[in-house]
C-alpha cells in the first residue's frame, strides 16, 4: 500500500512532467504572421500609357480614338498622379502630323474635364519612321506582395506547430487589391465633404417638434408580401 505522503509526491512529479510536456508543445498561432502580414497589399506608382497611330499626312482623330482618350482621362482623374503627358515624335514621317494630333488630343482631354495645366506636351525620339503620339501618366496601383501559386506548397494535414498556413488569406488579399477603386485610400482617407446645412437644420427642427425626421413614403412605394 502507498502512503499518502508518497502518493502526493508521485502525483507532484507527474504534474511537473505534464506541465513540462505542455510547455514543449509549440503554439505557433501565437507567433505566426497574420494573413495581412504574410500577404501585405502595397501601393505604388506605375506608368500607364497608350499610343495613337499616325499616317504621316493630315490627321483627324477617329471616334474610336476619342473614346479611348476620354476613358483614359477619366482613369487619370480617378487614379492619376502628376500631369498627363502627350508625347510627339521628334523626327520621322509622322512629325508633322503629330503636332496636329497633339492639338486635337489636348482638346478632347480638356472637354473631358482636365485643366490645361494638368496636360504637358513632350517629345521623344522614335525607334522608326512611324512613331505615334503617346499619352501617359503615373497612376497608383494596389498589389498583394505575392501571387498564390506557391502559397499551397505545404502539407495542410501537418498542423503540429499550430501555425497559420502560408496560403491563408492570399486570395482575399489579391482580390482586395484588384477591387479597390482608389488605391490611395489604403494610405490616406478621403477628406470629408461639406455637410448639407439645410437638411441638418430641417432634421433638427423636426426632432425638436417630435415629428418623423426621415423621409415619408408614398402609397405607391409600399409593397405587400401576400400572394394575390
Amino acid at each position: 500500500m502507498i502512503s499518502a505522503q508518497k502518493f502526493l509526491s508521485v502525483c507532484g512529479i507527474g504534474v511537473i512532467f505534464a506541465l513540462a510536456g505542455c510547455d514543449s508543445i509549440s503554439n505557433g498561432a501565437k507567433d505566426s504572421l497574420t494573413y495581412t502580414q504574410e500577404h501585405p497589399i502595397t501601393v505604388a506608382k506605375e506608368e500607364t500609357n497608350f499610343e495613337i497611330a499616325l499616317n504621316g499626312s493630315g490627321f483627324e482623330l477617329s471616334s474610336q480614338d476619342r473614346a479611348r482618350l476620354k476613358a483614359f482621362a477619366y482613369r487619370y482623374m480617378s487614379k492619376g498622379e502628376g500631369k498627363i503627358s502627350v508625347a510627339v515624335p521628334k523626327t520621322g514621317m509622322n512629325a508633322g502630323a503629330a503636332r496636329a494630333a497633339a492639338r486635337q488630343i489636348a482638346e478632347v482631354l480638356e472637354d473631358t474635364g482636365l485643366e490645361p495645366e494638368n496636360i504637358t506636351l513632350t517629345a521623344y525620339e522614335p525607334l522608326n519612321e512611324k512613331g505615334g503620339v503617346r499619352i501617359g501618366f503615373d497612376e497608383f496601383t494596389a498589389k498583394a506582395s505575392s501571387t498564390c501559386e506557391d502559397a499551397w506548397s505545404e502539407n495542410l494535414a501537418d498542423a503540429s506547430d499550430n501555425a497559420n498556413w502560408k496560403g491563408l488569406g492570399c486570395a482575399t488579399q489579391n482580390n482586395m487589391a484588384a477591387m479597390i477603386a482608389n488605391p490611395r485610400d489604403l494610405e490616406d482617407m478621403e477628406p470629408l465633404g461639406e455637410g448639407m446645412a439645410a437638411r441638418r437644420v430641417d432634421v433638427i427642427d423636426k426632432y425638436i417638434r417630435g415629428t418623423t425626421t426621415g423621409a415619408s413614403r408614398g402609397a405607391e412605394e409600399t409593397a405587400s408580401a401576400t400572394e394575390q
